[in-house]
């Protein structure tokens, strides 16, 4: 795991002082080891920051130059073993890290090369003979990569401190499709950023830059495919539960591959049970770590101490208290742009604590978008099944709940019945809805710049309506995987661990479980209304205690109405309360705090608008 940088200039050389400066931003993301190179005579640099977990000598350090291509590289090729002794009788290998493998598909395969590769990675190779540069991420999106693209000028980071750094925050304006999507969903859809100069490139795509044109070329090299085959399946003639069995298996040992010690981030739920289980297996010395509040209905340290105990594992408790002033603001800024999910806030803690011993954890993340885990799965297949039977009285239900207020309970989905399953999706997991943001924001705000809810919810939706002839739920999983998992999950859990150096990996985002899990064999076990993730837990009898696979689903969240109430509750006023009245509605923001202390879950819509805050007190953004 590490941080990438670079810059290009087809009109002058770049300054390396200023480079230098922005490789700073990324030091957390790679402590170990810090350097940039320049090429066409500094008209472009790359650089690198370290974290060294495969071949720890300086040999492997980046960037990494053989035969005149050059790479800088975050992220881990699992399979890289299996790739080198592939290529063996093309090239000869002076180290053994995946880095140098990676460099040498791209010579062998070309950008034919994302087929064999099984990994989590953003990354940048230079090939002077083509005279281009071309930059990859991950098929998931784990992990992240933002570029900047002018008339004469190419940048990139993996965070976006790093690129103002280098291009300058005072030249940067807010992008109001991107703070729509954040007062909509909490964070910013794929390919954006809070940002109208500076993108994120989205998972499964690769972008080109002709290094004569300055041109780029933005192309999908993977994308989710529902199949009939059996093919992804270790034995086809196995059940799907067997086979998925093995599947994972194997992705969990493959992603213990390592020159330091892994650990684990075990939840308590299913997911990170069976990584748990896997790795066992294969390390009976392996150690994990979890969470545990006072909060006892979001506590699942009890179910983890099971889990834990029922393999062997040597495991460790972390006791999570409110954070300070200090310490929330400091985790705010890491993110770099708002983000919603206010569980940042233990996954840090937890990430902190396994960072002070390892280098290295496993999570659960993707199971649930994978395999159903999450309650509005059911939700939407209910809301369509009754809109479908009770169309009229669906309709007249929905247009009597607009006068309900937006606090109560149960009143979003009855404003959904008789809506498209496609509209029903997109406001399914809104912080503000499109009503409430035009009272939250003022109308001379409003006169200035182009806020377009409809436009959210389009982006929202669309990988929903691409997907619907598959069935609710199915299109649902779908349109998660490409949403809510890379820009609200990934985006938490990359920042969260670099921020304490550490670096997570998933299993469940392996190219061949992905392929498994759509398949229409998998998908013909979809979750009900009582029981999520049928799969799973089927798999989960093998390996984990009875009092966990029949346990519900729980989220893996943080007590934030308490610690925004209490012992934050300072603070949350004194950024609220500075927040621009000429761009947000300090009678509409004081309702809610007022609304807040009666009716808890409001605290979601208050930590947003902090993180908001913050963002704009830190970053000075222009609206403009």
């Amino acid at each position: 795991m590490c941080g990438i940088i670079g810059a290009f200039s087809s009109t002058s050389s770049i300054s390396h002082a200023s480079f230098a400066r922005a490789l700073t931003k990324l030091e957390r993301r790679g402590p170990d080891n810090s350097s940039y190179q320049a090429f066409m005579s500094s008209h472009l640099l790359l650089g690198h920051t370290r974290l060294s977990i495969i071949d720890l000598s300086s040999h492997a350090n980046q960037p990494f130059l053989k035969r005149d291509n050059a790479i800088v590289f975050n992220g881990e090729i699992y399979n890289y073993k299996e790739l080198r002794h592939r290529m063996s009788s093309h090239q000869d290998f002076t180290t053994s890290s995946d880095t140098e493998v990676l460099l040498s598909a791209y010579s062998v395969y070309g950008m034919d090369m994302f087929s064999y590769l099984d990994g989590m990675y953003a990354f940048a190779i230079y090939d002077p003979n083509q005279r281009r540069l071309t930059l990859a991420r991950d098929i998931a999106g784990e992990k992240p990569l933002y570029y900047l693209h002018t008339d004469s000028c190419f940048y990139f980071a993996s965070e976006l401190s790093a690129l103002t750094s280098l291009c300058g925050a005072q030249s940067l304006r807010l992008d109001p499709e991107a703070f729509t999507s954040i007062l909509m969903y909490g964070y910013s859809m794929p390919g954006e950023s809070i940002y109208q100069e500076i993108k994120e490139l989205e998972p499964g795509r690769s972008l080109v830059l002709d290094l004569e044109t300055n041109d780029t070329d933005i192309r999908t090299y993977w994308e989710p495919v529902i199949s009939s085959s059996s093919k992804p399946f270790s034995d086809p003639n196995c059940d799907i539960v067997t086979s998925l069995d093995s599947t994972l298996k194997s992705s969990v040992h493959s992603r213990l591959e390592s020159d330091v010690e892994v650990g684990l981030l075990l939840s308590g739920g299913i997911d990170s049970g069976l990584v748990a289980a896997y790795a066992s297996q294969a390390r009976p010395d392996i150690r994990s770590f979890t969470v545990s509040f006072q909060e006892k209905t979001l506590d699942e340290s009890e179910h983890a101490s099971a889990i834990a105990q029922h393999l062997g594992i040597n495991h460790t408790v972390i006791q999570a208290s409110p954070p300070t002033a200090e310490h929330l603001i400091s985790i705010l800024d890491y993110y770099h742009e708002p983000l919603a999910d206010s569980s940042l806030i233990p996954t840090t803690l937890v990430s902190q604590t396994i960072s002070r011993e390892l280098k290295v954890a496993l999570s659960g993340d993707g199971g649930d978008e994978l395999f159903g885990g999450y309650t509005h799965y059911s939700w939407l297949r209910r809301i369509n099944h009754i809109s479908s039977q009770h169309r009229r009285s669906s309709k007249l239900i929905s247009a009597c709940s607009r006068v309900i207020p937006g606090h109560v309970r149960g009143r979003r989905f009855l404003a959904s019945l008789g809506q498209s399953p496609s509209t029903v999706y997109s406001v399914v997991n809104q912080y503000f809805e499109p009503h409430e943001i035009f009272r939250l924001l003022t109308p001379d705000f409003l006169s200035e710049i182009q806020i377009s809810p409809n436009a959210s919810l389009a982006k929202k939706s669309k990988p929903f309506e691409q997907y619907s002839h598959y069935g609710v739920m199915t299109a649902a999983m779908l349109a998660d995987f490409q949403t809510y998992l890379p820009c609200d999950i990934l985006a938490k859990t990359d920042r969260a661990s670099m921020y304490n150096s550490l670096e997570l990996r998933s299993p469940f985002l392996a190219k061949d479980v992905i392929a498994s899990a759509y398949t229409s064999r998998a998908l013909s076990l979809l979750p009900s209304a009582s029981t999520s993730k049928p799969i799973l837990r089927k798999i989960a009898t093998k390996y984990l205690p009875s009092s966990v696979t029949g346990a519900p689903k729980r989220g893996f969240g943080a007590p934030i109405d308490q610690w925004l109430k209490h012992g934050l509750n300072s603070i949350v006023k004194e950024y609220l309360s500075s927040l621009d009245p000429s761009v947000f509605s300090k009678p509409y923001i004081e309702t809610l705090l007022l609304n807040a202390e009666k009716f808890p879950r409001l605290y979601g819509k208050v930590f947003l608008l902090l993180s908001i805050a913050r963002f704009l007190e830190r970053e000075q953004v222009s609206y403009g």
